[in-house]
């Protein structure tokens, strides 16, 4: 119970009607109020478990005492109480306690006749709330007026007129509906006679009703209902009685209050454990009139499920009824859903293809653009190195010239003709200067590809073994001008002062040796490019890529 104050007491706080404003605030007012308690009732519907969990510990409870109980009378009292707990709660398990009760009443009919009568009428009232109307009415036939004490007399009348009320609602030939009526209405004002109308303000309010008297129905309702804990078990049958009222009447404001009173009775109904309910099943209706369908659907299935597990034939029929129209019209609404789902799977898979597509062209480009970098790099590399070859050359050449010079004015001042020979002689021999250029050109190719050897040898069949650290073989000085874009036979053979045969030769050679023929002057282009694996590279950034997206 000290779970249940709090929302309680915001019920309570939420019962006053609007303050004076004008028509739209008021409105607002409303609205804001009953999406509140429409929240309030969607928490409730989810806890449900525990609310039939304290129903069931309270009749466990109270069971516990009916067998430890060995007084007859007070036996029945409590028996009386279990009953009324099983009643709108399970009543195969009400039957069954009935028959108990039968037989302890039955084992005092002498002293306390009233007993037995009591639990006469209590099985009238569950028979017909079974939906068992002709079992009912055989039983209540049977009871006859004079026998019934004074103490059960207004229960007996009760259970007349709800028999009569029933048969009313159940027939649908006119002459016998008008018969029920006048009947129910003659047992329902025998019963207010003699009783305090107070005590049974739910049966003066339908009199109140039937004789269009809302107002003063409302009246009535609500002097019981504003002095009760509005999650009390009573409160909640008021609240639907209110609401009754209110849907009989017109206007928007009216249809709110019914609408309000409704969730207020259905809150207060779940929260005690009750099964057999009403109210729920009416604002599941009345939610599937506003258009909010899944809350029409869930509210409907839970009433479902307790007029299944309370055994209540008549219930079950009333919102089986019910459940079937709502339950059709939310299977459209989530076959809708489930086609704008697939709509929009279809959108962002294309767009999804869409992206892999750029993705991919993108990757593309990049590869291209490192491979462009690479073949820039590299020509700036190359570049710097024929330039320092060609500095280092020249200044070397400036510098010999130099010396050249002031040699032979030295030596042409002597006028000595045989040393002036031997000098020409040795100053024009190439064979030095020959070597030197192919020493230079080596180690200008070796300092732009550190690893033009063993990429060559890779090439090849079997390697070749170079006569000296840093020094080329001819074929591999062949294969350094084709590395550096120069092709032609002729050119090659006047750099390495070979004739063209013998540089032909040689390529056929180095062709033979390799691993692949036809491909091998073009693999020897691509030497020193597997020090920047830009294509690898590039594919791992869109493996990347593709990784993230996909987290």
């Amino acid at each position: 119970m000290k779970r249940l104050f709090p929302l309680c007491l915001l019920i309570a706080c939420l019962l006053p009607a609007c303050s004076s404003g004008d028509s739209k605030s008021a409105a607002n007012l409303r609205f804001a109020e009953r999406d509140s308690l429409l929240t309030a009732l969607d928490r409730t519907v989810a806890n449900k478990a525990y609310y039939i969990e304290v129903r069931q510990g309270r009749i466990d409870s109270l069971e516990a005492a009916f067998v430890r109980e060995s007084d007859p009378e007070r036996k029945l009292k409590i028996g009386q109480a279990i009953f009324r707990l099983y009643f709108d709660f399970q009543n195969d398990m009400a039957m069954e306690h009935l028959e108990e009760m039968q037989t302890l009443a039955a084992g005092i009919a002498d002293t306390r006749p009233d007993y037995l009568q009591i639990v006469r009428l209590n099985r009238i009232s569950l028979l017909r709330f079974m939906g068992h109307l002709k079992e009912s009415s055989e039983l209540l036939d049977e009871v006859k007026r004079s026998s019934v004490s004074p103490e059960v007399y207004p229960s007996y009348l009760m259970e007349r007129m709800m028999n009569y009320v029933f048969l009313y609602n159940s027939n649908s030939h006119s002459e016998f509906k008008d018969y029920y009526d006048r009947m129910a209405e003659t047992y329902r004002d025998s019963l207010l006679m003699c009783s305090k109308q107070s005590q049974y303000v739910v049966i003066l309010a339908e009199r109140l009703v039937k004789r269009k008297q809302l107002n003063a129905a409302l009246t009535a309702l609500h002097d019981a209902y504003d002095t009760l804990d509005p999650c009390s078990k009573r409160a909640g049958t008021l609240a639907y009685n209110i609401a009754l009222c209110h849907e009989a009447m017109t206007g928007d404001e009216e249809k709110a209050e019914y609408e309000r009173y409704l969730i207020l009775s259905a809150i207060s109904d779940l929260r005690n454990g009750v099964r057999g309910y009403k109210s729920l099943p009416r604002l599941a209706i009345r939610m599937y009139e506003l258009g909010d369908i899944d809350r029409a659907y869930h509210y409907m299935k839970c009433s479902m499920e307790d007029v299944i597990n309370s055994s209540a034939r008549i219930r079950t029929q009333e919102v089986s009824e019910m459940f079937v129209m709502i339950n059709e019209s939310y299977q459209q609404q989530a076959l809708k859903q489930q086609r704008r789902i697939s709509n929009l799977l279809i959108v962002i898979g294309s767009v999804c293809v869409l992206l892999l597509v750029l993705l991919f062209f993108i990757g593309y480009q990049n590869v291209q653009l490192a491979s462009v970098k690479q073949k820039l790099s590299d020509a700036n590399l190359t570049k710097e190195g024929y330039m320092g070859v060609f500095i280092e050359s020249y200044s070397n050449h400036l510098a010999r010239m130099n010396s050249f010079r002031l040699k032979s004015v030295k030596i042409l001042k002597t006028g000595n003709l045989s040393e002036i020979e031997a000098f020409v002689d040795r100053a024009l021999n190439m064979t030095d200067d020959q070597e030197e250029l192919h020493r230079k050109f080596d180690v200008a190719i070796l300092s732009i590809f550190p690893t033009f050897i063993e990429e060559y040898n890779r090439l090849m069949k079997v390697p070749e073994h170079n006569s000296g650290k840093g020094k080329l073989t001819i074929e591999q000085r062949i294969a350094a001008f084709i590395r550096l874009g120069i092709d032609e036979s002729d050119k090659i053979a006047l750099f390495l002062r070979y004739s063209i045969r013998t540089v032909y030769n040689y390529r056929s050679q180095m062709r033979a040796k390799a691993k692949d023929p036809k491909g091998f002057e073009k693999e020897i282009t691509q030497i020193g490019l597997m020090r920047i694996p830009a294509f690898s590279r590039s594919f791992r950034q869109i493996f990347d890529v593709f990784k993230g997206f996909f987290h």
